[in-house]
């Protein structure tokens, strides 16, 4: 099976809809689909993030990357938001997600972002990287504490020092 990653066009979003639908197996809750929608809409992600997976032509997975905040008072430090991560059931567990994860990490390094927060499944986002967001001191959002959230430094020591609380784009709240 050759996986190929690209960024994502136009004419992938009724395919990306689908299968954000297929992968978190809610066929009569739209919230993540919706969200994607919303989030682009809005220009509220980073289209050269927005990446695809293909398996024969066919869009098997998608990641999508948008710019956040910790705002500590008046300071604030950006980073990215890595929300959804998507692959088909018929894809799950072959490497999609993991080469998703992978591409956007690299290419999000590449533009100049130093460091990403995602909230998931722990063994999932470890296995790149991701540590404990108490480890900076950096809170999730008020109503969104115990869920599962990580952080990762893609330029090393760009979380240090930097504490406070997650400020996500609109469509996320």
């Amino acid at each position: 099976m050759e996986i190929l990653i690209r960024r994502e066009e136009e004419a992938d979003h009724d395919a990306v809809r689908a299968l954000i639908t297929a992968a978190f197996n809610r066929p009569d809750d739209q919230a993540e689909a919706k969200l994607v929608d919303d989030l682009r809409r809005g220009a509220f992600h980073v289209p050269e993030l927005a990446l695809v997976a293909t398996v024969d032509d066919a869009v098997a997975g998608q990641i999508l990357f948008s710019p956040l905040s910790i705002r500590d008072g008046e300071a604030e430090t950006g980073s990215l938001a890595l929300a959804p991560l998507s692959v088909l059931p018929a894809f799950q567990r072959q490497g999609v997600g993991t080469r998703l994860v992978q591409a956007g990490l690299t290419r999000a390094a590449e533009l100049g972002f130093a460091s990403v927060i995602v909230i998931g499944h722990p063994a999932y986002y470890r296995r790149f990287g991701f540590q404990d967001l108490a480890r900076w001191d950096i809170r999730l959002p008020e109503g969104w504490e115990g869920a599962p959230a990580f952080g990762l430094e893609l330029v090393s020591g760009s979380l240090a020092g930097v504490h406070g609380t997650l400020v996500y784009a609109p469509p996320f709240v």
